[in-house]
């Protein structure tokens, strides 16, 4: 038959001349007739088919966008809700409302009976089970002049409080820049299923709580540059900065690295009004180390007590009032990367290794109490805030693993989805780890869920350690561009970054395009927005977010 096809379409003549010769008329005329009717068949067939697809697409396209204009309304309906608490509690704060003393927040101010009652009618309104058709069919038009209404009074009040057009307000053009993720973090947190069942007065509490969030991510945008130091003699050498650590009253901190030195400043003395910031400050003391440095940690407990790790493996702990060396742990074979000391209990220390240990020490015992062995190189070990039996652990071989040292012989949770070697792990708060990776990444991971909430991206890390610190909801990590970045919990994108200049003298402010030059460790002040950063240079920056 194919054949046949082909003789065909390349010489219709030729088969035209054999039929004609081979079949009588009657049977020709039979033969196309019927050829003719299985073709206007098959073409009837398909056009069938094609008209009952379309159908059924456009069927299924309205009803997707049915649901969307739905949802949309849904939506809408409570954010114009929210516009009116917010413009309600802002208006009450006029003088001829007030009637007390009130909050500072516009929206801790409280509302009348009458008000609350109006209120509570709303939202309940807003949570009536209503049939989907009638939504779908409703008009927007009241919804869109509710909208405009709300919108015009909330534009009024704010124009009382001096909040001005993006144009004229810095923090107005930030939000606009970040818009995308504050939509999603309003959405996750003031939408249905999250606050379906929410009274008025518990929906004004949460949206007092995404109003932070909000200031918080809009607030800032960059870095100042408010003291700078230096880890060596001479700020024209490389000495990588390993580690910077706070004690536990934040008043002296403590920067390690390969000078194989341990060198404690006082905060206090930088950043003092009237200095000038390329005044050379001496440390208060300096401990002189066997090995180099790869991370240093504070005792929670006593405060002239710290900890180190070095790249021979040693856990070392150093009375800082005399530099001396008051214990030592030398079972790692390997590279020690990170030293931790338990916040709950600081006779405890967590270490992990090149040998692809991790171990967990006691101050009262000559040996290691624990030894969790891995697969692969441990990059880093962090006990968790307030619970002692909590540890997490970063590893070479992509992964987080969370242990229970009360059952340490088996993870408690293995978090999945850095592309490669996790290079440190902080815990956010007792149920929340941050992680960085050298894939470029760093992710928020819910702790019992094993779960990513969010993945921050912007910075490069391929193959050093930058870095990384929390501070509520703040992260800072850096970058193989000698940058420092700062990122919020509720957002992926950078919110500010501070990149370090070629000299350590502010007025030369070439940006050094070295690719050996790296930001190497930074450390958050807690309750603050200061930041401690510094980079493979040796030069310690004192930042603040602005």
């Amino acid at each position: 038959m194919e054949a046949l096809v082909r003789r065909i379409k390349n010489d219709h003549s030729s088969i035209a001349s054999s039929i004609a010769s081979s079949l009588p008329y009657s049977d020709i005329v039979s033969l196309f007739n019927r050829a003719l009717d299985e073709k206007k068949k098959m073409q009837n067939e398909e056009s069938k088919m094609k008209a009952d697809l379309l159908d059924t697409f456009l069927v299924r396209l309205k009803s997707s966008n049915d649901m969307t204009i739905k949802n949309l309304m849904l939506q809408n309906r409570y954010i114009v809700a929210d516009l009116d608490i917010l413009v309600n509690r802002q208006s009450s704060t006029s003088p001829s409302s007030i009637t007390g003393p009130s909050s500072s927040s516009p929206l801790a101010t409280p509302v009348s009976n009458n008000q609350r009652r109006r209120k509570r009618k709303f939202a309940a309104s807003l949570t009536r089970r209503e049939d989907e058709q009638q939504l779908v069919d409703q008009s927007t038009e009241d919804v869109e002049n509710e909208e405009n209404r709300s919108t015009s009074r909330a534009r009024s009040v704010f124009e009382d409080v001096n909040i001005s057009t993006p144009n004229e307000n810095p923090i107005v053009s930030r939000m606009d820049e970040r818009f995308s993720d504050l939509r999603s973090l309003y959405y996750c947190m003031m939408n249905p299923p999250n606050s379906a069942d929410l009274d008025e007065d518990e929906r004004h509490s949460q949206l007092e709580v995404f109003s932070s969030h909000l200031y918080e991510i809009a607030r800032y945008g960059s870095f100042d540059v408010l003291d700078t130091l230096h880890y060596s003699d001479t700020s024209h050498s490389t000495s990588i900065v390993s580690s910077i650590e706070f004690d536990k009253d934040e008043e002296f901190f403590a920067v390690g690295g390969i000078l194989k030195d341990i060198k404690i400043y006082d905060f206090r003395m930088t950043c003092r009004p009237g200095e000038s910031r390329t005044m050379m400050h001496c440390p208060v003391r300096r401990i002189a180390c066997e090995n180099k440095i790869s991370c240093v940690a504070w005792s929670p407990y006593i405060k002239g007590q710290i900890a180190s790790s070095d790249y021979l493996g040693v856990i070392s702990v150093w009375d800082v009032g005399t530099g001396q060396k008051t214990a030592s742990f030398a079972e790692h074979r390997k590279r020690a990367w990170s030293v931790d000391i338990c916040q709950t209990n600081p006779s405890w220390l967590a270490s992990g290794s090149d040998d692809t240990t991790v171990k967990v020490w006691s101050l009262n015992s000559p040996r290691s109490i624990f030894t969790l062995p891995h697969k692969g190189n441990i990059c880093c070990a962090k006990f968790a805030p307030n619970n002692q039996n909590y540890l997490a652990v970063g590893t070479a071989d992509h992964n987080i693993i969370c242990y229970d040292l009360r059952n340490p012989t088996l993870p408690l949770y293995t978090y999945h989805g850095h592309q490669k070697a996790v290079s440190y792990v902080k815990w956010l708060n007792d149920n929340e780890l941050v992680s960085a990776s050298t894939d470029n990444s760093i992710k928020l991971w819910e702790r019992e869920t094993v779960t990513c909430m969010r993945t921050f991206t912007g910075h490069l890390n391929e193959k050093n350690f930058v870095g990384l610190s929390v501070n509520e909801n703040w992260i800072a990590c850096g970058s193989e561009t000698n940058t420092v970045y700062a990122y919020h919990k509720h957002a992926q994108a950078p919110i500010a970054k501070y990149t370090f200049p070629i000299d350590a003298i502010p007025t030369r402010m070439m940006l050094d395009s070295d690719p050996a030059y790296f930001v190497s460790s930074v450390c958050w002040k807690k309750d603050s927005s200061k930041l401690l950063s510094a980079n493979s240079k040796g030069v310690v920056r004192v930042l603040q977010l602005k």
